[in-house]
């Protein structure tokens, strides 16, 4: 045989196979897409490459035609279709292949399943708000001066938190430097000395804290980033659904604590990200990783395997009676409704992400629907002497809520009117009446009900017996008034006056929901 003819033979056998392979890659990334929601198939590189070679034809600025879904694409698609008198509504689908006039192919599919929130989905229709109608853009950023932000943050706030140990004296019982270990993987609990089987929620809520104190007292100690960072590199999220299953203490535990953690590390990365030097493509990378899991992961599919606390649904039509009958907590309504509420929406607004902010909306029209007409949080005012311990989650977390909305779409959520006739201004104000007169509790108090309670079954003759003192010691007034700055300078102006912050009043907005609004009011100028 001719020497010659062997190479001519192997290019055409190898570019065969080239083209081949492209065709495989070519499904096997649509057949990924199709395993989250329809935002995922915005993100695919199938599907991206094509949208933004279309827009650079014509003449809308994508950014490099690398496949990546960012916010130059998605500014340049919402401007191309603005231009033609059209919205985008967030998520790319066959009707923006059609006005691109790409969608001449059957292989492209109009919506795909997203997986659904059943605590929102059974109430949607009672405690609708204007909120879940909100459009994010890419115009708006909450920190408009960057280098006034980061001055006070980097220097400011270290002085005020000053030399105490902040959660890292308080929980001494935590190795702290393992907590980024923990929280990178989710499915080790190596900072608590003397693991005890249950302690997985907790163990996480207090590494959270500790992670954000530590980043408050010095910038340089961004563990935040380096768990973003991880995730990304090991598929953690994209995996998350599958992940519930590898912890051996409880699954459905694992379930909450998964969500808790995103949700606390999205808000802060979207308060903070002018701090954590992410390259365009790792930022994209962030933003893809992010909306395939709000739209992907499975949240509910184990709540009646995490017993009476979580088996059911909370009853967002009669709260009142719901907590009533309750024999423990429910944080489809509680806890977990709050980290996202801020969480999420705070990321979709700063980073124009429709589906993560929706994300979010959801949980706050949850959160509003358990606001009684009596003007208490239901699903935790309920739970005996730790009620006010838990329902303090309730001030920063409307006082971060108040800014964002005001800021982003001039809405007083602070103000706002839920199905039950009250609004969380009332609430907040009202948490004072109840700290004073814990019997304001009884109606939401099941007397077989001694979830988080010290002092068990005696709930009811302490208040008869030691009135205010019994609940008090799970009560701050210091907490309640400098953690939500806004809120009390406006509805208990004369203990505003009178009370001021330490650094506790620093640190209790970080547990709640990775961020301080006391610190993110003063480096945005927006409080004194």
């Amino acid at each position: 045989m001719n020497n010659t003819i062997i190479p001519k033979i192997l290019v055409k056998y190898f570019n065969k196979l080239a083209s081949l392979t492209a065709n495989i890659l070519t499904i096997l990334a649509f057949v990924s897409a199709l395993a989250f929601g329809t935002q995922a198939l915005a993100t695919s590189e199938w599907n991206v490459k094509k949208v933004q070679s279309k827009l650079y034809e014509l003449g809308y600025d994508p950014g490099k035609l690398d496949g990546i879904w960012g916010k130059r694409t998605q500014s340049a698609l919402t401007n191309f279709l603005k231009d033609k008198n059209l919205e985008f509504d967030g998520s790319l689908d066959k009707d923006d292949f059609v006005a691109l006039g790409l969608a001449n192919t059957s292989e492209l599919k109009t919506k795909i399943k997203i997986v659904k929130n059943p605590q929102y989905e059974k109430y949607k229709n009672i405690i609708k708000t204007p909120i879940t109608d909100f459009k994010v853009n890419n115009d708006f950023t909450l920190v408009k001066n960057v280098r006034k932000f980061k001055k006070h943050v980097s220097e400011v706030v270290p002085i005020q938190l000053g030399t105490v140990p902040g959660p890292r004296g308080f929980y001494n019982n935590y190795n702290g430097d393992k907590c980024v270990d923990d929280l990178s993987t989710m499915t080790t609990v190596s900072a608590i000395k003397n693991y005890q089987k249950g302690s997985l929620v907790w163990s996480n809520a207090v590494c959270r804290n500790i992670i954000a104190w530590d980043f408050s007292k010095n910038v340089r100690n961004n563990a935040f980033k380096h768990i973003i960072l991880y995730w990304l590199e090991n598929n953690i999220l994209k995996n998350a659904n599958k992940l519930k299953s590898k912890h051996a203490d409880h699954r459905a535990d694992m379930t909450y604590v998964i969500r808790a953690t995103v949700s606390n590390v999205m808000g802060h990365y979207a308060v903070y990200h002018n701090l954590y030097n992410l390259s365009d493509e790792q930022h994209n990378a962030v933003d893809r990783m992010f909306t395939e899991f709000v739209t992907g992961y499975d949240y509910y599919s184990n709540i009646s395997k995490r017993g009476p606390y979580f088996a059911k649904l909370c009853d967002v039509k009669n709260p009142k009676s719901w907590a009533k009958k309750l024999k423990g907590t429910n944080d489809h309504c509680g806890t977990a409704v709050a980290n996202i509420a801020v969480g999420a929406t705070y990321y979709g607004v700063e980073f124009g992400n429709q589906a993560v902010f929706d994300y979010g909306a959801q949980a706050i029209e949850i959160f509003l629907g358990m606001l009684t007409s009596d003007k208490v949080w239901a699903s935790q005012i309920g739970r005996g002497t730790l009620g006010l311990s838990y329902a303090d989650e309730l001030p920063p977390l409307v006082d971060q809520l108040d800014l964002l909305f005001e800021m982003a779409f001039d809405f007083d959520f602070d103000e706002y009117r839920n199905v039950h006739g009250v609004t969380p201004g009332e609430v907040y104000e009202h948490f004072w009446t109840v700290a004073n007169n814990p019997k304001l509790m009884v109606p939401y108090h099941n007397v077989n009900n001694d979830h988080g309670a010290k002092y068990k079954g005696e709930f009811l003759h302490l208040i008869e017996n030691e009135l205010p003192q019994s609940v008090w010691g799970a009560f701050s007034i210091r907490r309640y008034i400098t953690t939500a700055p806004m809120l009390s300078k406006k509805y208990q102006p004369e203990l505003s006056s009178k009370i001021k912050p330490d650094p506790d009043s620093y640190n209790f907005g970080m547990r709640v929901t990775g961020f301080s609004p006391r610190v993110l009011r003063q480096a945005i100028g927006m409080h004194e």
